[in-house]
């Protein structure tokens, strides 16, 4: 009874978007793999149950099949909100063809070899990087520096370093300063070759075990769901702030700390911003944790790219691995549509 009673605040918790709680929070990022679990359990339980010869109770079918209701239905429709089961297929290309990579390179360690090879391999026209510390940044100058007209790299010795690397002319701009995340969201205007301007916003979310450090009156539990508000405080400001001043197209990407079944997700979608993963492998699009947890490795996806809807999203992958990181980067492909400021329509590598 107890378990179906969980299922069901859980359930109830999912439809009424109340997270501001830890535990619910935890239990969204980790619902597909729960899902595994408890199917696997219960079969387990039948074949068990009939080599013994005897027939389950009504109360052992209702604990299983409300405990695999309550995680299927929010792992079914965080995929539907996400695009995950709609029918993608490849456009005609048109307007601006642009490249981006997002990567947290995990600022405590160096890079492997292959990082810096599939930089060169990718040449990402945009680069979006969290976590950046100076000897890779000084690395990453070192490779492919020349191939940059803008290098806005804040490197930092520890987690809250962040960078930008484009092959356009580029503005900074300010953005929101009295947000609580790792590092500051950098906000970058890039000029194109076809007259036309993208805003680019690299961003880097607290994660949950983070405490707020304003709030030592509160118990850890209650920092921790904190951290929840913080979070999509944060994310709503940097995407308000991006669609004030008028621009041809958005992108925004980074680690958001949360799984396309939270909230915070929900949030930036609504904002009208949509997932380039959507044209992704579904299959492989885990970017979080790496070897450096006890978990399975690339168990869920907190690492992404949005963008406007002039945008058209082309293709969708992640590296093949951290590199030493614990997230794998994100590389996607976009046109982008023309516009009355554009030159031409004629697509560009």
């Amino acid at each position: 009874m107890i378990f179906t009673c969980c299922s069901a605040i859980y359930l109830a918790a999912w439809f009424l978007q109340y997270e501001n709680n830890i535990l619910i929070f935890v239990a969204n990022v980790f619902a597909p793999a729960a899902l595994i679990v408890f199917v696997a359990a219960a079969a387990v339980a039948d074949v068990f149950a009939r080599i013994a010869g005897r027939r389950p109770s009504s109360n052992e079918i209702l604990v299983r099949y409300s405990m695999i209701v309550s995680v299927l239905i929010p792992t079914v429709m965080g995929e539907v909100r996400s695009g995950g089961f709609a029918s993608h297929r490849a456009a005609a290309s048109i307007g601006k063809h642009l490249s981006v990579l997002d990567a947290n390179v995990l600022g405590t360690v160096e890079l492997e070899e292959g990082f810096y090879e599939a930089l060169e391999r990718l040449s990402p026209d945009i680069v979006l990087l969290q976590e950046l510390n100076p000897p890779v940044a000084q690395k990453i100058l070192e490779r492919v520096g020349s191939r940059y007209a803008c290098q806005a790299l804040q490197p930092q010795v520890g987690t809250y370093g962040m960078g930008v690397l484009a092959k356009f002319p580029c503005t900074p701009t300010p953005g929101p300063q009295e947000l609580v995340g790792f590092g500051l969201p950098q906000f970058i205007d890039l000029q194109l070759d076809t007259h036309q301007q993208v805003r680019v916003i690299n961003f880097h979310t607290i994660p949950p075990h983070t405490l707020i450090r304003n709030r030592e009156q509160d118990n850890e539990l209650q920092r921790l769901s904190n951290s929840i508000i913080e979070r999509e405080k944060f994310m709503r400001s940097i995407v308000v702030q991006a669609q004030k001043l008028p621009s041809d197209g958005i992108i925004l990407g980074g680690d958001l700390n949360a799984t396309v079944r939270n909230r915070v997700y929900g949030i930036i979608r609504e904002l009208g911003l949509s997932d380039a993963w959507s044209v992704g492998d579904r299959l492989l699009g885990g970017t979080w944790p790496g070897p450096h947890y006890p978990l399975p490795s690339w168990l869920i996806r907190i690492d992404y790219i949005f963008h406007s809807d002039t945008l058209v999203a082309k293709t969708a992958e992640t590296l093949p691995n951290g590199f030493g990181s614990d997230h794998r980067g994100v590389f996607a492909t976009f046109d982008l549509l023309p516009t009355l400021n554009s030159k031409g329509s004629d697509t560009v590598s």
